[in-house]
């Protein structure tokens, strides 16, 4: 077990790490790489570490994955959704309206993937739980 830990360990911290990396030098400049960079990615490297102390491996990777394809999916449909909204401005518009319009969804598509992938891994666990359960009952 200890072992799967520290393969887990090294697994979530090379990929939270390279993307630290990654944010700061090849995507610098983009929106989401840095902002989730300078907000330590909310801190989702410490919650790997400790779903992984705690035994959660598989739920401590998913996270792990779910942070890196919503920082891409979050990026880019953030950049789609943004450019979309900008050809709606219009001269006459009130602050509040074309403030609204300017915004940058990254975030928001970046936090809910890492939920997704979360919900994928507590739906996945209650299907096995109950396959258990029913194999039991046999």
């Amino acid at each position: 077990m200890m072992r799967r830990k520290g393969k887990a360990l090294g697994i979530s911290a090379f990929i939270f790490v390279g993307l630290y990396f990654l944010s700061k030098t090849y995507f610098r400049g983009l929106y989401l790489f840095e902002w989730t960079a300078r907000h330590s990615y909310l801190c989702l490297w410490a919650v790997a570490i400790l779903l992984i102390c705690f035994g959660k491996i598989r739920l401590s990777l998913l996270i792990t994955i779910g942070n890196v394809i919503g920082i891409f999916v979050g990026q880019y449909g953030g950049d789609l959704l943004k450019n979309i909204n900008m050809q709606k401005l219009e001269a006459n518009m009130d602050a509040g309206k074309v403030y609204q319009l300017r915004q940058h969804h990254g975030v928001t598509i970046w936090t809910f993937t890492i939920v997704i992938f979360i919900m994928i891994y507590m739906a996945v666990n209650l299907a096995l739980k109950k396959k258990s359960a029913d194999h039991c009952k046999e």
